[in-house]
């Protein structure tokens, strides 16, 4: 592997700065729509009850994004609305309360207190009943083959960094984790959404490795990250997604090839 220049330092350093600072804006912005504002037009009848929504109207998935994150999902998954089609990005999980703690109760809690990396037993209603008709980066790409079964009429959509680009993708992975945990390391132990999402990170983090010491390791937990084992679950993932989703089904995208 070659070594990296200040300049590509100095980029990676200024990626990570903007990177955090966005995902801190974007979350106070909801976080006190979520704490404060919904709870309250919920009682006055001004926003629908979640489990009526699910009960009436279930819905299904049309479009799957299994790309990792850092390969251009975010982007992905904007334009797929562009496209009519409301996704459901990691970014957007901690918006919302529902989905992030059917995650939290079905999949990452019971890996925490098994010391074991689960893959449970998500409930996709409720994520389609929230009006999604997509999903895009962790942790929904990691089901892929749950989703071809459960949605059959449903498209795929695997993005990656490229080819020999793996390291890279690496690189912005190691800067991504890094940018999104700050928050929780100041935050978590007052804020119950912060832990939630700290523990999620957990999880994901553990998954990546495939390594489940992850799940229990004190923070700060994104800088002990094994290089060869994170590429290697990277590729791997990519390999089958190539393989077990039919042709016909699965579009492979790189954003450099436009839109």
């Amino acid at each position: 592997m070659k070594e990296l220049t200040y300049y590509e330092i100095a980029r990676d350093i200024i990626k990570g700065c903007k990177m955090g600072t966005s995902h801190l804006m974007w979350f106070t912005r909801y976080f006190v729509w979520d704490c404060f504002f919904c709870p309250v037009f919920q009682l006055l009848g001004l926003v629908e009850n979640v489990e009526k929504i699910i009960e009436e109207n279930p819905g299904e998935l049309k479009v799957v994004s299994l790309g990792f994150g850092r390969t251009g999902t975010f982007s992905v998954a904007r334009a797929l609305e562009r496209l009519g089609y409301p996704t459901l990005h990691t970014q957007e999980l901690y918006r919302h309360f529902d989905i992030m703690k059917m995650w939290m109760d079905e999949v990452v809690e019971p890996s925490i207190q098994a010391k074991k990396i689960l893959k449970g037993s998500p409930n996709w209603d409720i994520i389609t009943s929230a009006g999604f008709t997509s999903t895009g980066d962790f942790p929904s790409n990691l089901y892929f083959e749950e989703l071809m079964e459960r949605y059959p009429d449903a498209k795929f959509i695997l993005t990656t960094k490229g080819a020999g680009r793996s390291h890279d993708w690496y690189r912005s992975w190691l800067g991504m984790t890094q940018a999104a945990l700050q928050s929780v390391y100041v935050s978590e132990r007052y804020v119950q959404q912060m832990r939630m999402y700290g523990k999620y990170f957990r999880w994901l983090i553990a998954n990546v490795n495939q390594d489940p010491d992850f799940l229990t390791k004190p923070f700060p937990i994104h800088d002990n990250q094994d290089r060869d084992r994170v590429i290697q679950s990277y590729e791997e993932h990519n390999r089958l997604v190539r393989v077990k989703v039919p042709p016909h089904r699965l579009l492979e995208y790189n954003l450099k090839d436009g839109w």
